[in-house]
């Protein structure tokens, strides 16, 4: 476009070809990722849908919908739910928000109810047991006077028409997240109680799994301070690695930094500083993945940038890999790593990261946006009262139209409320 074609209008009277059944196509979105055998499993939203989630599975590069179209994938614990299905071998669990029962699915498609279908009964985190018929979850009950109780249970499967047996595994603290399962038989999961939120203060905790009792031994805290409240370690995201260690997040440091435990004790994987992790308000354990015994993929944030990387489990420097917006979720098959992630100019995508650092996109919902039209966030930091504060300036960009001399363009202030979000320079329909 020659100059003498750019119209000189006030900010705000510009046209765009951006309309608004764009800005509501992009509100489609993919996350919680999870690798199973060589299949990649993750959850998408679906706006022309009532907003509804459903299941998608891709499979030898195909991709296809696995949970059925009359259902929400959805858990509402601690309301903002979280960990709403789990795949292991090809078995499928899943929150079912439009009737409130947990589900399985068995690899020939066969879906059958775990629970009865309260509404005050509510589930999360959900993990397929690699051995016995059961998935294990966060239950919320609110059939109780007063403020509800949380457990882990663990979902038997249903031997007839009727859901199968519930049974208790953990119970007394206020909150539970994340049960995680070895292959020798250990179940890992977080707890914490009030006045504590678990940026705060959590218990990472391992008990022997009975398989024949269906019920925990010998358990132990492996980090986390027990009795603090406020002034504890936030410990997040507990994973047994194909190494047999349990590797999890902590902020012992002030960061939330990779940690490794190998039944003996707690060591730190690096000391970037940095932040490997979010504060988790929402359940769910997408934070890292293996790529191999010795490399863990997960992501850097550090001054609001964010960055996938790789984690050396041998002392090798963290690999900083290709930039990106924002990460959701990252997973692996067969020593491949692959993450949901947002970017700054196109939409939310599914990626393979290749060993040089790049991605190669996958699977993006939408048709990208014309990039002359896109408004490119820019990091901006001041100093405000308690210190400097960053945020992301998306300045008016419009190749056919240029503001009068002298004028600025109007400033739209958006503040999350923290400490449960952050705001990223990813792209945004709505700016």
């Amino acid at each position: 476009m020659s100059t003498d074609q750019i119209r000189t209008a006030p900010y705000g009277s510009w046209h765009s070809p951006i309309a608004l059944g764009d800005v509501v196509a992009a509100g489609a979105s993919m996350s919680s990722l999870i690798g199973d055998g060589a299949d990649l499993w993750w959850l998408e939203t679906r706006p022309d849908q009532d907003s509804r989630s459903t299941v998608m599975r891709m499979r030898d590069g195909l991709v296809s919908e696995i949970t059925p179209a009359t259902t929400n994938i959805r858990s509402r614990v601690n309301e903002y739910g979280g960990g709403a299905f789990h795949v292991r071998d090809d078995v499928l669990a899943y929150c079912d928000d439009s009737d409130h029962t947990v589900k399985l699915r068995s690899p020939d498609g066969t879906i059958r109810a775990l629970t009865a279908g309260d509404p005050l009964v509510r589930y999360g985190d959900l993990r397929v047991h690699p051995e016995v018929p059961m998935v294990l979850a966060v239950r919320e009950d609110h059939r109780v006077d007063g403020e509800a109780v949380t457990t882990l249970v663990g979902l038997g499967w249903p031997d007839g028409d009727g859901p199968g047996a519930e049974v208790v595994l953990c119970r007394g603290a206020d909150f539970y997240a994340n049960p995680t399962l070895s292959d020798d038989g250990r179940l890992a999961w977080l707890e914490w109680r009030h006045p504590a939120m678990p940026w705060d203060s959590t218990l990472l905790k391992v008990g022997q799994f009975d398989t024949r009792e269906w019920k925990l031994t010998d358990v132990q805290l492996v980090a986390g301070r027990s009795g603090a409240e406020l002034d504890g370690v936030a410990v997040h995201h507990p994973r047994w690695s194909i190494a047999g260690t349990l590797l999890f997040t902590s902020d012992a440091s002030g960061f939330f930094q990779l940690a490794e435990w190998d039944g003996r004790g707690v060591r730190a994987l690096h000391a970037d500083q940095a932040d490997f992790d979010l504060p988790m308000f929402v359940l769910g354990n997408h934070a890292h993945a293996d790529l191999d015994a010795n490399q863990i993929l997960t992501w850097r944030l550090d001054e609001g940038l964010c960055h996938l990387a790789i984690v050396s489990r041998v002392g090798v420097p963290t690999r900083r890999l290709a930039g990106v917006a924002a990460v959701d979720s990252v997973a692996s098959t067969l020593g491949v790593g692959y993450a949901i992630v947002d970017r700054p100019v196109d939409h939310r995508a599914l990626v393979r990261v290749e060993p040089d650092g790049t991605l190669e996109v996958l699977r993006t919902l939408g048709e990208s946006p014309d990039r002359a039209y896109c408004s490119v966030a820019r990091s901006l930091v001041f100093q405000g009262r308690y210190g400097p504060v960053q945020a992301w300036y998306y300045p008016p960009n419009n190749p056919g139209y240029r503001a009068p001399g002298g004028t600025r363009p109007p400033a739209l202030m958006r503040v999350h409320g923290g400490p449960t979000a952050l705001t990223s320079n990813a792209y945004n329909a709505t700016v």
